[in-house]
C-alpha cells in the first residue's frame, strides 16, 4: 500500500476512533459538570491541571522522539546506509527496536513514578487546596501514570501507520471511564469517586495498549544507561520546549485555582476541557505524519517533505477554521448542551478559546516539523520567550480579569507559537507555504458562521446544517477538489 493510501486509511481508522473518543470525552464532561456543579467541577479541574503541570517534567521529549527515532531507523534499514559510529543517532540505529522502545518505556516509567509521587506530596502543603483536592491529586497520579505510559507505547504503531489497536484501547478505556462517572453520578458519590472512575478508565486503556504493543514488539523494562544517554541527548531540547510550551498552557488553571474561587476555575475549565478534547485530533494526525516527515528529511528528499507538510497543514486548516467558527457563534448553547444551564456563563469563554484552537490546528504541522528537521535547539528561544511572557501575563491578568485574562493570553500564546514554529521550519527547510486552501476554508467558515448566527433553531440541527453549508462551499473551490483528488495519489504527487 502506498504511503498516501496508508495515511488516508489509518487516518480514517483514527478519525472513527477519535470521533468515538471525543463523544465519550464530551459525555464525561457533561456528566461530571452536571453532577459536581461549578465549584465541584472547579475542584476536579484543579486536580487535573495541577498534575498536568507536574507531568511536564515526565515527558522528557520522549512522546515526540520515540516515533521520530523509530521512523528514522526504519528509513535507515530501507536504504542500507550507515552513519557516523560516534554520533548519538548512529548508536541508536545499531540497536534492535525492541531494546530501544524498552529503554524509552523504562525512562518514562522511572520519571513518572518520581515526579507524580513528588506532586502528591507537595499538594498537601498548599494552603489553598482543600482536603478533597489533595486526596484527589494523590489518587489521580495513577491515572496520569497510565496516560504517560500509554503515549510511549503508541510509537511502534505510529511508525507502522497502523493505529487500530491503540485506537480500540483508547475507545474502550474512555467508554469505561464514562460508565464509571455515570455510575458515580447515579450513586451521588461526589468528587473523590469521580477521580477514581477517571483512574480506572485510563489504567485500563494503558493495560490494553500494553498488551497490544507486546504482540508487535517485545516491550520490557530495560536499563542500559548508555542507551538512556543517547536518547536523552537527542530529546532534551524537545523536553525543554515542552516544559516552556506546557507551562503557558497549564499554568493558567493552576494560578486561577490559587487566586480565585473554585467557581471561576469551573467557568474557565469547562470550555478548556472541550478545547483539550478537540485538540486531540491534530495531535493524532501529526503522530502518524511525523515518522514520514522524519524519514523524508533523513533521506534528503525535501520535495516529499514539503509536500507532506503542506498537505497536513491544508487538512488541519480545513477542520480547524469551521470548528472555531461554530464554537464562536454557538458558544453559549454549546456549553449549555454539554455542561448544563449552570455553565451557560462559560459560553463566551469558549468563543475566545476557539480562536486559540485555530492557532493550535495551524501550528501543529510546524511544531512537529521542527522535530522532523532537527531544529529543536533553534526553537527553544521561541518557547522560552512565549512561556516567560505568558506566565508573567497570567500573574498580572488573572488577579484583575480572572478567567478572561487567562483566555485571551491563551489565544495570544498559541498564535505566537504557531508563527514562531513556522518561521523555524521555513528557515531550516526552505518550505514555502501555500495559502489557497486555508484561505478558502477561512472564507467558507465565515459564511457558515454567519448562517449559524441567523438560524434560530435547536443547536443540533444548527450544527448539522452548518456542516452541510461548509462542506458544499468547500466543494465549490477548485483547490479543495484538487487536494481531495491528489490525496488518493499522494505518493505520485510527492514525486
Amino acid at each position: 500500500m502506498s504511503i498516501g493510501h496508508r495515511i488516508i486509511a489509518q487516518t480514517g481508522i483514527q478519525v472513527l476512533g477519535k470521533v468515538a473518543s471525543i463523544g465519550f470525552g464530551v459525555a464525561a464532561i457533561a456528566i461530571i459538570t452536571r453532577t459536581l456543579g461549578l465549584e465541584g467541577f472547579g475542584s476536579y479541574a484543579t486536580i487535573m491541571a495541577y498534575l498536568q503541570l507536574f507531568g511536564i517534567a515526565v515527558d522528557l521529549g520522549l512522546n515526540v522522539m520515540a516515533p521520530t527515532i523509530l521512523g528514522e531507523k526504519t528509513e535507515d534499514r530501507r536504504q542500507k546506509t550507515e552513519g557516523d559510529a560516534d554520533s548519538p543517532r548512529s548508536t541508536v540505529y545499531c540497536l534492535p527496536s525492541s531494546v530501544l522502545l524498552s529503554n524509552i518505556f523504562t525512562i518514562r516509567l522511572t520519571a513518572a513514578v518520581f515526579v507524580f509521587a513528588l506532586a502528591a506530596g507537595v499538594a498537601f502543603f498548599i494552603p489553598a487546596y482543600t482536603p478533597a483536592v489533595r486526596m484527589g491529586i494523590a489518587l489521580a497520579t495513577f491515572s496520569f501514570l497510565g496516560i504517560v505510559l500509554t503515549q510511549i507505547l503508541q510509537a511502534p504503531f505510529q511508525v507502522a501507520a497502523d493505529m487500530r489497536a491503540p485506537v480500540l484501547a483508547d475507545v474502550f478505556g474512555r467508554g469505561l471511564l464514562v460508565a464509571g462517572v455515570a455510575f458515580v453520578a447515579w450513586q451521588r458519590w461526589g468528587l473523590t469517586a469521580m477521580v477514581v472512575a477517571t483512574v480506572v478508565g485510563n489504567v485500563v486503556a494503558f493495560l490494553a495498549t500494553f498488551l497490544a504493543a507486546r504482540r508487535r514488539i517485545a516491550v520490557t523494562l530495560a536499563c542500559d544507561f548508555e542507551v538512556w544517554r543517547t536518547i536523552l541527548h537527542r530529546s532534551w531540547p524537545i523536553a525543554l520546549s515542552i516544559i516552556f510550551n506546557l507551562v503557558y498552557l497549564r499554568a493558567d488553571q493552576v494560578i486561577l485555582s490559587l487566586l480565585k474561587p473554585a467557581a471561576d476555575v469551573g467557568i474557565y475549565a469547562a470550555p478548556y476541557r472541550l478545547l483539550d478534547v478537540l485538540t486531540q485530533f491534530p495531535h493524532m494526525v501529526m503522530g502518524l505524519v511525523l515518522p514520514m516527515l522524519a524519514a523524508a528529511w533523513a533521506a534528503g528528499d525535501r520535495a516529499t517533505f514539503h509536500h507532506r507538510l503542506q498537505r497536513t497543514f491544508d487538512g488541519l486548516a480545513l477542520l480547524g477554521f469551521p470548528i472555531a467558527a461554530g464554537a464562536i457563534v454557538l458558544g453559549t448553547p454549546l456549553m449549555t448542551l454539554v455542561a448544563g444551564h449552570e455553565f451557560a456563563v462559560s459560553g463566551p469563554v469558549l468563543g475566545v478559546l476557539a480562536i486559540a484552537l485555530v492557532g493550535i490546528f495551524l501550528g501543529q504541522p510546524f511544531g512537529y516539523g521542527v522535530v522532523a528537521v532537527g531544529a529543536q535547539r533553534r526553537m527553544l528561544w521561541g518557547y522560552a520567550v512565549v512561556a516567560v511572557v505568558t506566565l508573567a501575563g497570567y500573574l498580572i491578568a488573572i488577579p484583575i480579569w480572572s478567567y478572561w485574562g487567562a483566555a485571551w493570553l491563551t489565544v495570544a500564546s498559541e498564535i505566537a507559537i504557531a508563527a514562531i514554529t513556522f518561521s523555524v521550519v521555513r528557515r531550516a527547510s526552505g518550505f514555502r507555504i501555500a495559502l489557497r486552501i486555508p484561505a478558502s476554508a477561512l472564507l467558507a467558515s465565515i459564511v457558515m458562521g454567519l448562517a449559524l448566527a441567523f438560524l434560530q433553531i435547536p443547536i443540533i440541527p444548527r450544527i448539522a446544517l452548518g456542516a452541510i453549508v461548509y462542506g458544499l462551499l468547500m466543494l465549490m473551490f477548485p483547490p479543495t477538489r484538487r487536494m481531495l483528488h491528489a490525496a488518493c495519489n499522494a505518493d505520485h504527487a510527492a514525486r
